[in-house]
């Protein structure tokens, strides 16, 4: 998912599209990049008082970042404003977040990668980052995150967002019966814990007689098995008597196929 930034150093295109799953707390790397960050902003530790180029900015962890006084050769803006909570902030570390969440953490971070005179050990870095390479190793979505960010994004009457728990999917949308309702939009949800659920969208469905009793569907997904967000090619059947009763073969099972439809 590239995402356009208007920073201070710039328009920049950054692509946003690896998995990412779990709390950044409990990562040793990802902890101590938002940890730095967090300090920063809030003038803490090793930027007390503004020292360490956390002089040019206030930031209020309701209504986020104002940063002023950013003349220099090359910089895009003298003046920044990004209306962004630290709670969503947090949540682009997390794999959560629409388009726009991501563009504002990104307005923020780009920022913070150019004045933070950060100590790199201490974020276990050997170089200074640059946004892209940022983005890369801390920043992604999660199958859910993806899918509600569409849904928040094109959907809003739906009301789901990225941070709707897979399991309850099927209480807010109505369930396909069979396989010849399958439609494009339509939701792929797997229940239970967090190593079996996930949940995947289908971009089309296709004509094809070498399917079988399946039909040929292209499905839209953020997951581990495929390094983050992308499209693929399956053929999906219908198992009625199975409690797994939809399956993109060679892949993965799921309980429901889900209409873009309110119960």
């Amino acid at each position: 998912m590239p995402i356009t930034v208007h920073g201070v150093s710039g328009t920049q295109r950054v692509s946003v599209q690896n998995y990412l799953s779990g709390s950044p707390w409990n990562k040793k790397f990802n902890r101590a990049v938002l940890w730095d960050l967090r300090c920063f902003l809030a003038k803490k530790e090793r930027y007390k008082d503004g020292a360490h180029g956390a002089d040019h900015h206030y930031w209020d962890d309701k209504d986020g970042l104002n940063a002023y006084d950013l003349a220099g050769s090359g910089y895009f803006l003298s003046w920044l404003y990004v209306p962004m909570s630290w709670k969503q902030l947090q949540f682009a570390f997390y794999g959560k977040g629409t388009p726009d969440d991501f563009r504002n953490a990104l307005r923020i971070i780009d920022y913070y990668l150019l004045y933070a005179q950060m100590r790199l050990s201490a974020v276990h870095w050997n170089y200074r980052m640059s946004l892209a390479d940022y983005a890369k190793w801390y920043l992604g979505m999660d199958c859910n995150g993806f899918t509600g960010s569409y849904l928040k994004t094109f959907y809003p009457e739906l009301g789901i967002g990225p941070n709707d728990d897979i399991n309850y999917l099927d209480t807010k949308l109505k369930k396909r019966g069979d396989l010849e309702d399958v439609r494009s939009g339509d939701i792929l949800s797997r229940e239970g814990g967090s190593g079996t659920r996930h949940v995947a969208m289908i971009d089309a469905v296709w004509p094809n007689p070498f399917a079988g009793s399946g039909r040929s569907v292209t499905v839209t997904h953020s997951s581990g098995t495929y390094h983050g967000l992308g499209t693929q090619w399956h053929t999906l059947k219908h198992h009625p008597n199975s409690s797994l009763k939809w399956e993109l073969v060679g892949y993965y099972k799921f309980n429901h196929c889900l209409a873009l439809n309110k119960k």
